[in-house]
């Protein structure tokens, strides 16, 4: 099917625009049969059917999701569009608002870190709404209408149903999703209510059964666009079964020499098979993906590669630059040894901007060689063409043994690392390969047979054998039910109910169990019975549902606080850490214990030491630890460690002193702070709850905040107004140095490129940027901090002070220097240095560069660009954000290019006068001692883009 034929099915002119330019002319098999079975409906019909789409990676689906999503924005209907993770929901987030510009959509998005937009949400002030599970989750439980206002809901990675953990939330929130279709269908009709679903899905045995719980139609397609040959690598030779049956005439199967094998090697040294094939597929040019079982094996094998390849690859000078500018530890050593022969490693020991950075690296290509854990397997988007799996194995913690143990990959945690090889945009044409390294010939034709061959895995129901307390909390808080049997009705409206407890001989264990757990929640000052017999949740209980917060977990914190209520009880940080660490949700938050530290260490004497110095020894808390006398389980010592190091993190401890005093990355510490940053605002509503005075609660409100960017409290202000632009390392350099301080911050505009070389530089660099916020706020136009969190700006003006009148902006715009044209001087160890003057001329299609007697001509769009980096730089700071420069990333990156290959013909080392630093910010790298703007030229030229670029500065 042709993309303008989407014409038929009443999409916007637009929107086919839009998807032509993403996708080309034509869709996909699976998009084509989506459309065909009713995904968009027919004109005049109505919303489209609800659809569940099973399909290997890269066939199409998440485009399909998009599209019905804007279709149905279109049509008028609200659509919301769910993803499991944080950097998916940020991903398509940014996607959205790009691809579909045109449309003017109202995009917003909802996280537990991005919160901005939960008020628009709630109150149907959006067209599409990206969300994580989870904050739906807890969004349903405050607002149970707002299905109401809904038309549309998508659901990425359906299969997610069979992740222990995440599954039960999963199958409730969609028995929720279930019971609103229902909703004015008659008794024993099928769903036809105005709520469309879209569930996007790997293959699965049972979808079928799936599909008619939910009213939802099965569309199953296995072809994929791009051939992905999948099997196992033993000595240098690959056995594969292809995605494309007629590949081969041996049913779609084949052998493939990747490198030649020495008998004198080692059959089962792994790693020295994988660093062999990645240096040949490097040195036949081709990029590769090498998916690990742990965070430190990912270091390893990148370092491993690294030295084995010794000069194949240049360094991907670009990305040490970026890495150069992040938060300082030992991941960006690492990093940093490692990319100097283009190879990167990508595990959650990483800061958020270190694994963006290697992620955009990856995808443009300059680092060649990727190490990763499995988290990269479902997420953002990396094609590439080979896969290479060390084994087929990994770590998983159970609750059974209170302990990490190895656990064999499933069919779909397999298909979906394998699925990252042989997507779209990894090659011109090339078939991927999905490779998983094998130690023996046995293990090669056992894992070619089961794995690589294997049936589709099947679906399971979450809810069996789970404990019911946090999904009977959460139907109570959400009014859904009111008494036990309403309770024991949705239950078996659920998957679990519909496949396995509807058919028990007896509902007799059902109905014990729910009466069991209603009694716990009861006694435990979670739920109450009211006059009438009823079930309702109590404030605590609410606060613990619409938190996302575990039974257990607001019952622990719910004693705490009845403990900590009096004002003449001390609050400290390390008790509130220690409180949210023991917490069974606190357990979640991941800071690596070896063994030898949990029998070793010290951990245990040096938390009942700190508590000493506060004088907070005798407190029963305290008094509890000091009784195990040491004897502390391996999850109390892990406990024990997290408020230990993130004390140390937010009292302004060093990266380094932090990740060698507690054998962890900076970048897990930083995560863990997020994560403690939301149990410390869950802990505060909860105090409150507990009738906790609002003087008392807004301390564990700051805590959150310090938390977050870890820092002390006289920093607080600082990072708040830097965002996440900031690295942790420069804030605590710039106040060590007196460079800064909470009162007068740096503003938002100061992304350094490098680390500042001394206090002479953070100073000149400070003085720059208060400098240009003077004349910013003598022409009334105060800079807005880039905050990514809902944190309003540290520094507001001060209380009282008018804003400027018309006659004080035109006074103080008539001081600033204006006369001819744009002229920078370049940054060059001559006295004299030539002058770079910007020429917009009055006649269409015409501007020019003149640098002393040499005058070269510019496309429009590169001057344009130019212009707005040139009149950045007037500013003082320079930076500018790509968001004022292009629609998406990739635009930007390819205007910039095209830039600079047209600036070369006036200077050979014209790359090197646009910089990068490292977050999405550009800026001219050319001093300005005589900066004259010729605004009216600007102003005035025939060219909308020339134009533009003066209103965007």
């Amino acid at each position: 099917m042709q993309i303008h034929h989407l014409s038929a099915y009443d999409v916007s002119p637009d929107t086919i625009t839009a998807l032509r330019e993403a996708v080309g002319e034509e869709l996909l098999p699976l998009q084509e049969r989506a459309v065909r079975e009713g995904l968009l409906g027919t004109p005049g019909s109505g919303p489209g059917e609800s659809l569940i789409l099973a399909a290997p990676p890269s066939a199409g689906k998440s485009l399909l999701g998009e599209l019905a999503a804007v279709h149905a924005a279109a049509r008028g209907r609200r659509a919301l569009y769910l993803v499991p993770l944080k950097a998916m929901a940020e991903e398509l987030y940014r996607s959205l608002q790009n691809r579909y510009a045109a449309l003017d959509l109202r995009v917003v998005i909802s996280t537990r870190d991005r919160r901005e937009f939960d008020g628009a949400i709630e109150r149907g002030e959006f067209h599409i709404a990206v969300l994580v599970f989870e904050k739906l989750y807890s969004l349903l439980v405050s607002r149970p209408e707002l299905l109401a206002q809904v038309g549309l809901v998508v659901i990425d990675e359906l299969h997610l149903l069979l992740d222990p953990e995440r599954g039960p939330k999963l199958e409730l929130l969609l028995t929720k999703l279930q019971r609103a279709r229902q909703q004015g269908a008659a008794p024993g009709e099928a769903a036809t209510g105005p709520l469309q679903l879209c569930c996007l899905s790997a293959p699965l045995l049972g979808l079928q059964e799936v599909g008619a719980w939910l009213g939802a139609r099965v569309v199953v397609d296995n072809r994929r666009p791009v051939e992905l040959r999948t099997g196992v690598l033993y000595r240098g030779t690959f056995t594969y079964v292809s995605s494309r049956s007629d590949a081969s005439a041996e049913g779609g199967g084949g052998q493939e020499e990747i490198y030649p094998w020495s008998d004198a090697e080692g059959p089962r040294d792994v790693a020295r098979q994988v660093v062999r094939a990645v240096e040949a597929l490097v040195r036949r040019g081709e990029q590769t993906l090498v998916f690990v079982p742990d965070r430190a094996r990912s270091v390893e094998c990148a370092r491993q590669i690294s030295a084995q390849l010794g000069d194949a690859l240049p360094p991907a000078a670009w990305t040490m630059d970026e890495i150069e500018g992040t938060d300082e530890g030992q991941a960006r050593s690492a990093l940093l040894e490692t990319l100097g022969r283009s190879v990167a490693f990508h595990n959650a020991d990483l800061t958020q901007a270190q694994r963006e950075i290697v992620e955009r690296a990856f995808r443009r290509g300059e680092v060649r060689v990727l190490c990763a854990t499995r988290t990269l397997s479902m997420g953002v988007n990396l094609p590439v063409q080979n896969v290479l799996l060390t084994e087929r194995w990994q770590w998983r913690y159970s609750r059974r043994y209170s302990k990490w143990v190895r656990d064999e990959l499933t069919k779909v945690e397999f298909d979906a690392m394998a699925g990252r090889a042989g997507r779209l945009g990894s090659g011109a044409g090339a078939p991927g390969r999905a490779m998983l390294v094998a130690p023996s010939r046995f293990d090669a034709e056992v894992w070619l047979r089961n794995l690589v061959g294997g049936p589709p895995q099947e679906v399971e129901p979450a809810l069996l054998g789970r404990p019911l307390g946090d999904v009977v909390l959460d139907v109570v808080a959400s009014s859904l039910c009111r008494d036990e049997a309403e309770v024991i009705d949705l239950l078996l409206s659920t998957l679990t109910g519909h496949l396995r407890w509807a058919h028990l001989p007896s509902r007799q264990p059902l109905v014990r169990e729910v009466g069991q757990t209603i009694e716990d929640l009861v006694l435990n000052g979670l739920v109450c019975r009211n006059e009438h017999g009823g079930l309702e949740a109590t404030t605590v209980g609410r606060t613990a549902a619409r938190k996302g917060l575990t039974a257990r977990s607001a019952v622990l914190m719910a004693r705490w606080a009845d403990a900590a209520v009096l004002p003449e009880v001390p609050l400290t940080a390390l008790e509130v850490l220690l409180v949210c660490a023991l917490t069974p949700d606190g357990g979640e938050a991941h800071v690596p214990l070896s063994l030898p530290e949990h029998r070793f260490g010290d951990y245990w004497t040096r938390i009942l030491l700190r508590a000493q110095a506060l004088g907070i020894a005798e407190r029963r808390l305290f008094r509890w630890l000091r009784d195990q006398r040491g004897r502390l389980s391996y999850d109390q010592t892990r406990s024990v460690k997290k408020a230990l190091l993130l004390l140390d993190w937010i009292e302004g401890q060093s990266n380094q002193e932090i990740e060698r005093n507690h054998n962890v990355w900076a970048g897990a510490v930083a995560q863990a702070g997020a994560e403690f940053a939301w149990l410390v605002d869950a802990l505060a509503e909860v105090c409150d709850a507990r009738g906790w005075p609002s003087s008392r609660t807004e301390v564990l409100l700051r805590l959150r905040e310090r938390l977050r960017y870890g820092v002390t409290e006289d920093l607080l202000g600082l990072a708040q107004s830097a965002g996440e632009w900031l690295p942790r390392s420069h804030l605590l350099r710039a106040r060590a140095q007196g460079a800064c301080t909470a009162q007068e911050p740096p503003h938002p505009d100061w992304h350094p490129w490098k680390r500042p070389s001394g206090r002479g530089e953070l100073l000149e660099q400070i003085h720059r940027i208060q400098a240009a916020r003077a004349a910013a706020r003598a022409c009334g136009l105060e800079p807005q901090p880039q905050v990514r969190t809902a944190v309003s700006p540290a520094v507001p003006e001060p209380s009282g002070q008018p804003p400027p009148t018309e006659a004080e902006t035109s006074a103080a715009a008539e001081r600033l220097p204006a006369l001819r044209p744009v002229v920078v001087r370049r940054r060059e160890e001559a006295s004299e240095p030539a002058e770079l003057v910007l020429l917009p001329d009055s006649a269409p299609r015409r501007c020019f560069i003149q640098m002393g007697p040499q005058r070269v001509g510019l496309s429009p769009g590169s001057f344009a660009l130019l212009a707005r980096l040139a009149l950045g730089a007037a500013t003082g700071a320079g930076w500018v954000p790509k968001e004022a420069l292009g629609r998406s990333a990739g635009a930007v990156r390819k205007s910039i290019s095209r830039l600079r290959a047209e600036l070369r013909r006036i200077d050979t080392d014209a790359r090197s006068w646009i910089e990068n630093d490292g977050r999405g910010c550009y800026r001219l790298s050319l001093s300005a001692p005589r900066l004259v703007l010729d605004r009216d030229a600007l102003r005035q030229h025939p060219l909308p883009s020339i134009r533009a670029a003066l209103r965007a500065a």
